[in-house]
């Protein structure tokens, strides 16, 4: 399988930035990559105006962004969304420094990927969108850490740290569509810095996309949308997004 990932805010500034910190991921088997890959490459090409156009949903307007999700969203692929609160950083905490909540907050992404390549039964290539400030040296070495724990949360027969990769914008068109999981929960996470509403309306658009879990362990907030710190889940985040429980209902 192979499964993209891409993000959105700030990470570790206490703050001073954006609250969220939003990854969002696209998984596909492989024998439907092709398949997704063409709505991806559909969707550049109608919000270019018949030209291919690199789609980065921060700068598309409302209605390109709801075509372009309409789009993608037929394509046989499975979503997770992960958002850490980064206001919520302990003072003694390592994770005030920004690389390791970056690294941290991927980690959640990494499992939820090995526990949907376990359940195909195929090993994953993993590919984030290149970022600057991203040591992929040292997040390989994190993860090679977390799987040789006992009872790893990452399953090793199906995630190699040596098959996470870095992918430059521009390169494959799927990469878009995790843009869009990212863009959307991220708005319906974070307020506009001007007018302060939240727009769920992306989020809600790609809901039904988000992975479930495997059969038997099925629970959205577990695989297809996680907020961390997880211990916050009843005392604030449902408080301050109380859709978030319509999500789980709709299913």
């Amino acid at each position: 399988m192979l499964a993209y990932i891409d993000d959105s805010g700030d990470e570790g500034t206490l703050g001073a930035g954006s609250r969220w910190l939003v990854f969002g991921c696209v998984m596909i088997a492989e024998a439907d990559v092709a398949d997704v890959r063409a709505l991806a490459q559909r969707a550049c090409t109608i919000a270019g105006g018949g030209r291919p156009k690199w789609l980065h949903f921060r700068d598309l307007n409302h209605d390109d962004r709801h075509g372009c999700i309409e789009t993608i969203k037929p394509g046989k692929w499975h979503g997770t969304i992960v958002g850490s609160d980064t206001t919520r950083v302990r003072p003694d905490s390592a994770l005030r420094e920004p690389r390791l909540q970056y690294n941290y907050t991927a980690r959640y992404v990494i499992e939820r990927i090995s526990a949907r390549a376990t359940e195909l039964g195929e090993p994953a290539t993993i590919y984030f969108e290149h970022r600057r400030n991203f040591d992929l040296p040292s997040f390989r070495e994190y993860m090679e850490r977390v799987s040789a724990r006992p009872a790893p949360s990452v399953n090793p027969r199906f995630v190699d740290p040596a098959n996470i990769h870095q992918m430059p914008k521009g390169r494959d068109e799927i990469l878009c569509t995790a843009d869009a999981l990212a863009y959307a929960a991220f708005r319906a996470l974070e307020p506009h810095r001007v007018w302060k509403r939240h727009e769920r309306s992306y989020l809600l658009a790609l809901e039904q996309k988000l992975w479930r879990g495997p059969p038997g362990k099925e629970n959205l907030h577990k695989w297809g949308l996680v907020l961390r710190p997880t211990d916050l889940w009843d005392s604030i985040f449902v408080r301050d997004y109380p859709w978030l429980l319509d999500l789980d209902r709709a299913k």
